[in-house]
C-alpha cells in the first residue's frame, strides 16, 4: 500500500467520523425553520439563470440522485459560479444542518482538493474547492416539504423537510 493511499484512507476514515458525529448532534439541534429562512435567503441572492441551475421540484428524480466521488455527473450550482454574497448565504444555509465541528469539518475537506490536486499533478480526477454544487429541492418553507444538498468529492449532505420537520439527512463520505 503506497503511502498516499494510506493517507487518503486514514483521511476518509477521519472525515466519516468527525462529520458523522457532528450530522448526529446537527439533526438534534437546527431548527427546519432556520433552514428554510436560509434558503430563501440564498435563493432570493440569486440571478434567474442560476436559480434555474440550483432548483429542482421535490419530487424531481435529482433528489434521489447524490454521491460523493468526483467522476459523478453532478447538477446543482457550483460555488464557483456565485458572487462571494451568494457564496457566504449558501455557507449559512450549510450551517442550519451542521453543527459547528461538522462545517469546519466540511469547509476544511473543501480546501483538501487543493492539496489532492498538487499532489496529484494533474494525474487524478479534477480537484476543485469550488466545484461543491448547492441545490434545493421544492419552496423552501417553515412548515412545508422541501430539500437541500450540497456535494462534491468526499462529501453528499442531503436535508429533508417534511412538513415543517427535518426528518432525513443522508450523508455520504
Amino acid at each position: 500500500m503506497t503511502r498516499l493511499f494510506s493517507a487518503r484512507v486514514l483521511l476518509a476514515l477521519g472525515v466519516v467520523a468527525a462529520l458523522g458525529g457532528a450530522i448526529v448532534h446537527a439533526q438534534r439541534t437546527s431548527s427546519s425553520a432556520a433552514m428554510a429562512t436560509a434558503a430563501e435567503r440564498f435563493l432570493a441572492a440569486l440571478t434567474p439563470e442560476q436559480r434555474q441551475l440550483a432548483t429542482f421540484t421535490f419530487d424531481s428524480p435529482e433528489r434521489l440522485r447524490w454521491h460523493f466521488v468526483p467522476q459523478f455527473e453532478r447538477n446543482g450550482l457550483q460555488v464557483k459560479a456565485m458572487t462571494e454574497p451568494q457564496r457566504k448565504l449558501a455557507h449559512e444555509l450549510l450551517k442550519t444542518g451542521l453543527s459547528d465541528r461538522g462545517y469546519t469539518t466540511y469547509t476544511q475537506i473543501m480546501q483538501l482538493e487543493n492539496i489532492l490536486k498538487a499532489q496529484e499533478k494533474g494525474g487524478g480526477p479534477t480537484r476543485d474547492p469550488e466545484g461543491y454544487r448547492f441545490s434545493v429541492f421544492g419552496t423552501p418553507s417553515a412548515k412545508g416539504t422541501w430539500g437541500w444538498r450540497v456535494e462534491f468529492h468526499h462529501i453528499s449532505l442531503h436535508f429533508d423537510v417534511v412538513n415543517g420537520t427535518a426528518i432525513s439527512t443522508r450523508t455520504w463520505k
